[in-house]
This record gives C-alpha cells, structure tokens and sequence, in this order.
C-alpha cells in the first residue's frame, strides 16, 4: 500500500530536520523568497495583508474573551499568588503596565510599602482603615 501525502510529507521533514546544512539552506531560501515579496508589495498589497494579519489577530483573541473576563490564561506559578478576578483589565499586559506605575510610586523601603498596599486593600474591600 502506497503512502498518503501526509505521511511522505511526515517523512520528508523528518530527513530535513536530520539533516542540518539543507534544513539551514532551505530556510534561508525561504526567508529571502518572503523578504522579496515584502519588498515588492505595492500600497494597496501592503494594506491588504495588514487587513489579513488584523483579522487573524482579531480571530485568535476571541479565544479568551470568554475566560476570566477577558484575561489570557496563564500556567500556575507555585509559590505565586492568582489573582481570579481579573475581570477590570481585558489583558494581562495592561495590568502589568497599572502595577508597574503603582510601584514605582510607592514607598521603598518593604515595611513601608506593605503597609501601604495593606490599607488599600482594605479600603478596596469596602472597609474603612
């Protein structure tokens, strides 16, 4: 029984990623055909492969709408503390940027700046400090 396309295809990159020089040639081949064709692009091509990678983009992150309100799910850290409800932020790189102002505007000394994020997290909570 004569084999399906897939599996010569299975075969074919299982020889190439053997074989280093050729692997290395052939994305070098690939990386120069593509670098031509970006450079050749005229306006109206170039708009409508910025369109394209737009709806991609788009069409990926649709994904993670749904969970955790919006936020990318991330793999567990041991030791790290989770945040579930991220729900004020759509992306994790936001909330990132809204920490890092954060601190740099706290105090530096650990002492200090503990003492400082404890009453805003209870202030947070509905309580008074």
């Amino acid at each position: 029984m004569s084999l399906t396309a897939k599996e010569k295809m299975q075969r074919y990159r299982a020889r190439l990623k053997e074989d280093e020089v050729k692997s290395d040639l052939i994305k070098q081949k690939d990386r120069d055909r593509k670098f031509l064709k970006r450079t050749t692009m005229t306006g109206d091509e170039k708009n409508l492969e910025r369109e394209k990678n737009l709806e991609r983009v788009e069409k990926h992150l649709k994904k993670f709408k749904a969970v955790k309100g919006g936020c990318i799910p991330r793999k567990r850290i041991p030791g790290q503390v989770q945040v579930e409800n991220l729900i004020a932020f759509k992306l994790p790189q936001i909330l990132g940027k809204a920490k890092q102002k954060v601190m740099g505007s706290l105090p530096a000394t650990p002492r200090k700046r503990t003492a400082v994020i404890a009453a805003l997290a209870i202030k947070g909570c509905g309580t008074s400090y």
